[in-house]
């Protein structure tokens, strides 16, 4: 009984000490909280900057020429001369390569002398032509047209319509002679190859001397009036992309110079294991200062606004379930919590959307606050509002 009693003696006091020691520290805690919210905070303000905003997708990517064309001879025949190097620039209709000339040559005098003979023998035929029909105008006008025999008619009529025909042979054979020798001066034509379009020399695959056909590749060559750049985006980046939105670029071997251009492309995955799309910047390049391989930096206009409002970035938290910001009295001596409406994000700025702002945000300090702490503010703003 007595060990009883001394058990809930012991666990009685036990009691008044934990009641004690929880009423003397929450004395304290409120002591302090009184304290400090008696006791300004230091805080830094910043300005809230009216004017525009753009949020911008950034990628890395390659440069490559806009297209590539393999250039091969329409005819066959022994390479005589091919002009440029590897890496050289050519004209557009510049001539690049020549095949040997001499059996095209001599097909162009063949066929001349084919078409000189078939109209030496078209113009035979119609004098024929005209011989004959004149001989029938006088038997059919003559005096003694009623005694002339009918045999004898039928005969003038017979040599009006062979010379006729023949002279239909003529012109087809003349024809076909002009014909075949146009043709063989488009052959020897094709003897001088010609670059389609200006640009840089990127293969060279055969030599003089060689025997070319159709079908043989001569040479690569690189359009690089315009160029592309090639990047790999991730499917939150590329599902807010369209094609013809701005798009500049910077390139690692061109420091200081900055590049317009539009995105041209989206090609979109197949499905796999890397949900990435490439994305293509085509680039005017009159300059020819891109060449492939370069390293560029595109960044593509997702979004613009003019005529907002925006703040810091470091301005903005999260108090009571709520996004905002902190002001300060007129007086500069008390924080007040501002709910707000975000915009568009990029790198340490924000637009507000709601409400208006003017003047000054708290952007150091903040954390520490509440609304209606006690604030010193410390020094200038940051940046002037403008």
């Amino acid at each position: 009984m007595k060990r009883t009693q001394w058990i809930l003696l012991t666990l009685l006091v036990v009691v008044l000490i934990v009641c004690r020691t929880s009423y003397t520290i929450g004395n304290r805690s409120a002591q302090r909280s009184a304290e400090a919210k008696n006791h300004p905070i230091n805080v830094q303000l910043d300005s809230v900057r009216h004017g525009s905003i753009k949020e911008e997708l950034v990628l890395g990517g390659v440069v490559h020429p806009n297209h590539e064309i393999i250039i091969r001879s329409r005819i066959s025949g022994e390479l005589g001369e091919i002009i440029p190097e590897i890496g050289d620039y050519v004209q557009a209709h510049q001539i690049i390569a020549v095949i040997r000339v001499a059996e095209f040559r001599q097909e162009v005098f063949e066929n001349e002398a084919d078409l000189e003979e078939a109209k030496a023998n078209h113009t035979e035929c119609e004098a024929k032509l005209r011989s004959a029909e004149a001989a029938l105008k006088r038997f059919r006008l003559g005096d003694n047209a009623d005694r002339i025999a009918s045999a004898s008619l039928q005969a003038a009529e017979s040599r009006v319509e062979s010379a006729r025909a023949r002279l239909e042979i003529a012109s087809a054979r003349y024809k076909q002679a002009q014909a075949a020798f146009e043709s063989a001066l488009i052959r020897m034509n094709y003897t001088q190859i010609r670059s389609p379009q200006a640009g840089f020399i990127r293969a060279r695959y055969v030599d003089p001397g060689s025997r070319v056909s159709p079908e043989q590749p001569l040479l690569t060559l690189q359009a690089l009036d315009t160029v592309v750049v090639r990047s790999n985006s991730i499917e939150n980046e590329y599902s807010r992309l369209e094609k013809e939105m701005t798009a500049t670029a910077t390139f690692d071997a061109l420091p200081g110079r900055r590049f317009t251009g539009w995105v041209s492309h989206i090609s979109l995955p197949e499905g796999g294991a890397t949900p990435t799309a490439t994305i293509e910047v085509s680039i005017p390049n009159d300059s020819l200062l891109l060449k492939p391989g370069m390293i560029a930096q595109t960044r593509i206009v997702l979004a613009k606004r003019d005529f907002t409002q925006i703040v810091p970035r470091t301005a903005i938290l999260t108090r009571y379930g709520h996004i905002g910001l902190f002001r300060v009295s007129a007086d500069s001596t008390t924080a007040l919590w501002v709910p707000v409406q975000t915009g568009l994000a990029i790198r340490d700025s924000l637009e507000i959307l709601n409400p208006p702002l003017t003047g000054n945000v708290i952007v150091r300090g903040q954390h520490r606050l509440q609304g209606g702490s006690r604030v010193h503010v410390s020094g200038d703003p940051l940046h002037q509002a403008r």
